[in-house]
């Protein structure tokens, strides 16, 4: 073997080795494409489901180590993690999962692993997809755990892991394709998780929320209007109809309520964020600097990150259609349609989502009853008061300060002065809800280097004609350099007898620079009033040397007008059939 193998051989390895990542988000995808090739998923979906399968696996994973550690036991076996699962799974749910975990139990110790010349994956022998590596991981808390893990204990977490995400993209796939939708959204596997009783409650029992996943579609039957108002308006229509000449036109006149019932269903179809975004942000900066100040710290050191008020606003907008819709029952259980102050403080106190918020006078003044009014068509309400307003605003407002008030500790703490999406994710956490928020990815600015090589092959890939002058011109510069190559012995051979040429040069040199001065001081001076009055450069001679023009210094140069008129008159004399002008 020579050296130069040798030194090859630790690159190819380093190029090789990939970069460790904790999430299951290539996994998802394998799964999904193991449910139905066809089937194709969005980038936010398969991060918020990624984010769910983390927050399951954490949580069965810490129950199963408290459960060991109570048990005085110091290795997690695969009835630490049954135990747990029967406490959080739903009943059905957890009798599937557990019947799967058996099958993966049993398909890895039935699998002949002295059969195979190279090392196996241990998922590949259970019959999984998901990595059996990752779900160990978990169970040792990332290294920080004493305890030992068995050798089937991380199966079966993946096992279980694997059983939830596939029930739910199956369930997805299936809406999507209802939806006449070839792409799985996060509206898809939201409306899956809230149709399903089972697959609910087990995210209900994790507090797992979805951002951005929309409303469910539902309008209560108190709201629609009845068969005697039908009929009472159309009796109203043939009134109309008779009184009225041919030739007028019509007006259509509708029941009061139809067309908040138009945007109630319109807008629970859609998932996007509904308040104005410049007015939330300046009202969620000014708060954050009296809470800086507060505290004694720096107002102007306050800032945040990419998509941090975003995902703000996203989780300030879910808790407030959650309210309007709880303040909706309160009204349909007093007989009444319109939602007023009242209402809104009932669910506020009683609700299960919003009950730890605290109350306070302060409002968020800039947010304008327009988007407020937008929430409660999503959260299902036909009719508000004029009362509910100020009350849904001293909600938003105790919400946001609570969140960056825990969030500004948190920045305090890691000694940063910008508010990111993890401090965001702790401090949902400290208020007890888990917020599917997929991992950000921070767009870096390419170098000029990239660009350029970016545009470059753009221009060759738009046209054909220059991918074949392409090709063309690398030929000519692979003979070019191969010919340099071959010149390369015959050069030094040259070079000696030049400079042998150039010491006898020298001396003859001498004796003729005195009377050729002034020879070509003239000639110079004549060539340089033809040219606008501007010397030649210095051009390279034959012989290697670079003559100077000596411009005598009573020169004396032409006006620019006579210059002008005479280049005209001489040089810039358009030919036929050119349109070029003489500047």
């Amino acid at each position: 073997m020579s050296k130069s193998d040798n030194e090859k051989q630790p690159e190819e390895k380093k190029a090789s080795k990939k970069k460790q990542t904790n999430s299951f988000q290539t996994y998802i995808h394998r799964l999904l494409k193991s449910i139905d090739p066809s089937a194709q998923i969005a980038v936010n979906a398969r991060g918020q489901l990624d984010k769910a399968a983390d927050i399951i696996a954490r949580g069965l994973a810490e129950k199963a180590r408290s459960l060991c550690i109570r048990s005085k036991k110091k290795t997690i076996s695969p009835a630490e993690i049954y135990l747990a699962m029967d406490l959080l799974f739903p009943l059905l749910q957890a009798e599937k999962a557990s019947a799967r975990a058996n099958e993966a139990i049993k398909e890895y110790q039935d699998a002949d692993k002295g059969s195979h010349t190279h090392p196996v994956r241990r998922e590949t022998l259970a019959g999984l997809v998901f990595s059996v590596a990752l779900s160990e991981k978990y169970l040792r808390e990332f290294g920080a755990s004493e305890l030992h893990v068995g050798k089937l204990a991380p199966i079966v977490l993946s096992a279980v892991l694997e059983f939830v995400i596939g029930e739910v993209l199956e369930f997805a796939i299936n809406c999507a394709r209802d939806l006449k939708r070839v792409i799985v959204k996060i509206r898809h596997i939201y409306l899956v998780v809230n149709d399903n009783s089972d697959i609910s409650e087990l995210f209900r029992n994790f507090n797992i929320e979805f951002v951005n996943g929309g409303f469910k579609p539902f309008i209560k039957s108190e709201l629609l209007p009845t068969q005697e108002k039908k009929s009472v308006q159309a009796a109203r229509r043939r009134k109309n109809k008779k009184g009225q000449p041919t030739d007028s036109k019509r007006t259509r006149r509708l029941l009061p309520g139809t067309k908040a019932i138009r945007d109630i269903k319109h807008y629970q179809k859609t998932t996007e964020c509904l308040l104005q975004r410049l007015p939330f942000e300046t009202s969620a900066r000014n708060l954050g600097k009296e809470i800086r100040d507060k505290d004694g710290g720096e107002s102007r050191l306050l800032h945040f990150g990419g998509n941090a008020i975003l995902t703000l606003q996203a989780f300030v907008e879910q808790k407030v259609t959650q309210l309007l819709n709880q303040a909706l029952e309160c009204t349909l259980h007093r007989s009444r349609d319109s939602v007023n102050a009242k209402d809104v403080m009932l669910a506020w106190r009683l609700g299960r989502d919003t009950s730890w918020v605290l109350y306070t006078e302060n409002q968020l003044e800039k947010i304008g009853t327009n988007g407020i009014e937008r929430l409660a068509r999503r959260g299902g309400v036909k009719r508000t008061s004029a009362d509910m307003y100020p009350i849904v605003r001293s909600f938003m407002y105790s919400l946001v300060s609570m969140a960056l008030y825990k969030c500004i500790h948190i920045i305090a703490y890691r000694k940063i002065m910008t508010i990111g999406i993890a401090d965001l994710e702790v401090a949902f956490e400290s208020f007890g809800v888990n917020f599917t928020i997929p991992p950000h990815v921070s767009k870096a600015k390419k170098k000029k280097t990239d660009t350029e090589t970016d545009k470059s092959e753009g221009s060759s890939k738009g046209s054909s004609k220059s991918k074949g002058s392409s090709k063309g011109s690398s030929k000519s510069k692979d003979k070019s350099s191969k010919s340099k190559g071959t010149s390369k012995g015959t050069s030094k051979d040259k070079d000696k007898d030049k400079d042998k040429d150039k010491d006898k040069d020298k001396g003859t040199s001498k004796d003729t620079s005195k009377d050729t001065s002034k020879d070509t001081s003239k000639d110079t001076s004549k060539e340089v009033t033809k040219s606008k009055g501007t010397p030649k450069s210095n051009s390279p001679q034959p012989g290697g040397k670079t003559q100077k023009i000596n411009i005598p210094p009573k020169a004396e140069f032409p006006s620019k007008k006579k210059d002008f008129k005479r280049s005209k008159s001489k040089k810039f004399k358009n030919p036929k059939g050119t349109g070029v002008k003489a500047k």
